[in-house]
């Protein structure tokens, strides 16, 4: 899927009409064939929709090739997981970011544009990216554990509390104490209010 190239600097409205369809045609790489030369990126891109990016690193990189999911919207964007190796110039998951981040601003101008860096858990080839943005300018990067997540995005009663909606009640993870699902709804992406109950681009714009 290409990505969109109209030019718009107003609003953009996540919630009427949603969910929307995006597209999956993409063959994700799963590696080369050992003693070839790999020519492969170090992150494979897909533009899910206009909005809503998936990457991967590849399995030239770290076995683990783990998915990491980027998600614009009015004010800002999210960024869920950071891969799995730390490394710039094996892994250079900052420069692609920034550079998503600058064309999707070159469509959708804003005098102000924040990024958030979540994880969906702990574990380290989720977030061994994040030294990587330290310094850039209007970025969070949340902490991975319990508290830092519950902080941030302002859940009160943890694991048990409802979603917006009537969402399903999460459960206790088995796989990481700080595990935090996400759904869209459009979900995510659009605004990211710390008092917000559930990540969920539903919520607001």
């Amino acid at each position: 899927m290409e990505p969109v190239t109209e030019m718009t600097d107003s609003h953009i409205d996540f919630v009427t009409g949603a969910p929307t369809a995006g597209s999956l045609d993409v063959s994700w790489i799963h590696g080369a064939p050992a003693r070839r030369r790999n020519s492969n990126p170090p992150i494979q891109v897909h533009h899910y929709d206009p909005h809503t990016i998936i990457m991967r690193e590849s399995k030239s990189v770290s076995y683990e090739a783990p998915f990491l999911y980027l998600f614009f919207g009015n004010d800002r964007a999210l960024l869920l997981d950071t891969g799995a190796t730390a490394d710039p110039a094996r892994f250079p998951l900052r420069a692609t970011v920034d550079q998503l981040v600058a064309d999707w601003l070159d469509r959708h101008p804003r005098e102000r544009y924040e990024l958030v860096i979540g994880h969906s858990h702990g574990h380290h080839d989720h977030l061994a990216g994040d030294p990587q943005f330290e310094g850039r300018p209007t970025t969070t990067v949340v902490g991975r554990e319990p508290e830092a997540v519950q902080e941030f995005f302002g859940f009160t009663s943890w694991p048990e509390q409802s979603g917006a909606d009537d969402r399903p009640r999460r459960q206790p993870s088995r796989h990481a104490r700080a595990r935090l699902p996400y759904r869209d709804d459009q979900p995510i992406r659009r605004r990211l209010p710390r008092s917000a109950p559930f990540i969920s681009r539903a919520n607001g714009p």
